[in-house]
């Protein structure tokens, strides 16, 4: 008789505890998303999870009352979150969720292992590539910040936007034995067989994919291509029309500005120009003996000061004709100078 009497004094567990309710449907068709995944987490703890039906509708229920994050993820689709959900004893939160399609690359195509499209798996050698999403989120002064991070590739660093690259070591601070491309065109130095990254008029923002080859390419693009091949491919105006510009600023005095646009004149004829300004004290090197008053202490053979100024300015004009492949560059123009101040 106890136990039947505290059974009907104590309130229901449906009372107790609060739901989660809701709706998932495309951003673009307005359409439901079936099978999309839904997680409630709680002080980092999984609270509960769920499975979209064939009308897009989930329910998590048996949720105690507090503060929850919702997650929503479906393959093919950029996840959805809700950082702050408010559940109450004996009431369902109803909420209304919107996907937006993504494209997923399950195999990338490039044209510089054999100068030629084809996948990734079928080149006959072996090939990194960054695409334009990693691109986008990680801004860089020149496109060696960013290769550095691939397998096999070898970076030597002696300044702010001075870099050497090669592929699979045997590297110095002036090795030009990787061949640097900037769609299809020899991107290097001319008289001196180096590969400048702080001359390529090239910016992020007009940066699609970066592919690089490892291993000799000699029998394909000639001499100075021993450690292999890094190929620069830029944006078509006819995809990425509009303009877009960019601000940074960082330590040693960092100032960097980014301009960019591009437009076409009818469907044959596309045109972008682009341009950038950067301002940075750099490192500059001082001979022994003179260094005594940095707060390093005693001075060696090699000691450098931020006293050293660089200041770049680089325009760059590109115009497109759409063929049958789109972004055949039929003119380039640009132009690059820099001034530098050496220490005193």
């Amino acid at each position: 008789m106890l136990v039947l009497l505290l059974a009907l004094l104590s309130p229901p567990a449906a009372a107790q505890t609060g739901a989660i309710a809701g709706r998932v449907t495309d951003s673009t068709t307005q359409t439901p998303v079936s099978g999309a995944r839904v997680q409630s987490t709680a002080a980092g703890q999984p609270a509960g999870r769920a499975v979209t039906g064939p009308d897009g509708a989930f329910r998590l229920e048996r949720l105690a009352p507090g503060v929850y994050s919702l997650s929503v993820t479906r393959i093919g689709y950029d996840p959805g979150a809700f950082p702050s959900i408010t559940v109450r004893a004996g009431e369902t939160t109803t909420l209304t969720v919107t996907l937006t399609p993504r494209a997923i690359a399950l195999d990338a195509e490039v044209v510089t292992a054999s100068r030629r499209e084809e996948k990734v798996l079928e080149a006959p050698a072996s090939v990194s590539v960054l695409p334009r999403e990693d691109i986008a989120a990680h801004p860089s002064l020149t496109p060696a910040d960013r290769v550095a991070q691939l397998p096999g590739v070898d970076v030597v660093t002696s300044g702010l936007t001075q870099h050497n690259v090669v592929t699979r070591g045997f590297n110095n601070a002036g090795s030009g034995q990787l061949l640097v491309l900037t769609d299809n065109r020899y991107a290097a130095v001319p008289s001196l067989r180096i590969n400048a990254y702080n001359f390529i008029p090239l910016t992020d923002d007009d940066i699609e994919r970066i592919e690089v080859v490892r291993g000799p390419g000699a029998a394909l693009y000639g001499p100075n291509t021993t450690a292999g091949v890094m190929h620069l491919i830029t944006r078509s105006p006819f995809d990425s029309r509009g303009t877009t510009l960019s601000l940074a600023g960082g330590e040693r005095g960092l100032l960097q500005v980014v301009g960019r646009h591009a437009g076409v004149a009818g469907s044959r004829l596309g045109w972008k120009l682009s341009g950038q300004y950067f301002r940075a004290n750099d490192f500059g090197f001082i001979p022994d003996g003179r260094c005594d008053h940095l707060p390093h202490g005693p001075c060696g053979v090699k000691a450098w000061e931020q006293s050293a100024r660089a200041t770049a300015i680089a325009p760059t004009l590109r115009l497109f004709r759409a063929a049958r492949a789109r972004g055949v560059a039929v003119f380039f123009l640009s132009a690059a100078a820099e001034e530098g101040a050496a220490p005193q």
